[in-house]
């Protein structure tokens, strides 16, 4: 008997971490029938295709919800059970995207260059670092500035305000930067995943790092650490002036490799927790993973062990 299963996002992140699951699940298990909750933008009815979408009505078998900073209003979701997953996990388990991929994104926004692209995302955090950057390396890199409040710079830019865009330049770009990083970030980190797509990603070492991947991508070299601004700068010259395609083919062959090996590792692992409660069971236990399922009052949830930013008690 097919079961319905809600997928309940509440920003645009959540969006994309519910249709990786879905794409996952439903090639692996056509007895459910997912369902996004409605009021949806633009941006996320083209990342939903042709997946349904519709306003609440009737109790659903099962909610999933992106576990994350946000709180979980489970009075809200018409569900028999609620399923809460580790946010980071599932961002750590989006498809990569290929070569082909990545010309195409760069041939639709019009981004082909012989010079190094690099992307500054959420400029407005910090425009006097966004200015000082651009101000050094305009003149050896093409700069693309998302959201940055409209603001007129002194060199030439591309400035976009488009929302839901950030990802797409990233992933076209050959190094990344954010205007929330060229100091010490004291809030849970933003999807680090997304950031590393195109090239490294260079911040300064936030305080909370306690995000499933964040370690591992530091270690294969996606995400680059200072614990300077002037260093950090510094390190980005280095890059541009030794800039070659095959950084940019290592850079994507290590960021590739880490998301095959979570999605083989804990997709698996999610979709017998999925199967199970829709079907009105409870799940086996985790035996030698490093997933943790835990029993809170109003819904369940599955955190990864090496995410403690997202646990409420």
């Amino acid at each position: 008997m097919e079961k319905k299963v809600l997928l309940y996002s509440r920003e645009l992140s959540d969006t994309y971490a519910l249709k990786t699951l879905e794409d996952y699940v439903t090639k692996n298990n056509t007895d459910i029938n997912f369902v996004f909750n409605a009021d949806k933008s633009s941006r996320e009815k083209e990342v939903i295709g042709n997946s349904h979408y519709a306003e609440f009505s009737y109790l659903y078998d099962l909610a999933l919800i992106p576990l994350s900073d946000l709180l979980v209003a489970s009075s809200r979701i018409p569900s028999k059970k609620i399923l809460g997953i580790d946010t980071a996990l599932l961002k750590n388990c989006a498809e990569p995207i290929d070569h082909n991929k990545r010309k195409e994104l760069r041939t639709q926004y019009d981004m082909q260059s012989e010079l190094p692209i690099i992307t500054i995302g959420y400029a407005h955090d910090d425009l006097d670092n966004v200015e000082r950057i651009v101000s050094k390396f305009h003149k050896k890199s093409k700069i693309v500035v998302v959201d940055s409040y409209r603001k007129q710079f002194d060199h030439p830019v591309r400035a976009v305000e488009e929302v839901g865009a950030l990802k797409d330049y990233y992933a076209m770009s050959d190094l990344n930067l954010s205007g929330k990083h060229f100091s010490k970030y004291k809030e849970s980190l933003n999807n680090f995943v997304e950031s590393t797509e195109g090239g490294p990603f260079y911040i300064i070492k936030p305080k909370k790092t306690g995000q499933y991947g964040y370690k591992e991508l530091v270690s294969s070299g996606n995400i680059k650490e200072f614990h300077f601004l002037s260093y950090l700068i510094r390190d980005i010259e280095k890059y541009i002036k030794n800039f070659n395609p095959d950084i940019t083919l290592k850079h994507h062959q290590s960021h590739s490799l880490h998301i095959s090996q979570t999605r083989s590792e804990y997709l698996p692992q999610i979709l017998d927790i999925i199967t199970s409660l829709a079907n009105g069971q409870n799940p086996s236990p985790l035996k030698h993973s490093n997933l943790k399922l835990r029993h809170k009052k109003d819904y369940i949830e599955i955190l990864h062990k090496d995410t403690t930013d997202f646990i409420k008690g």
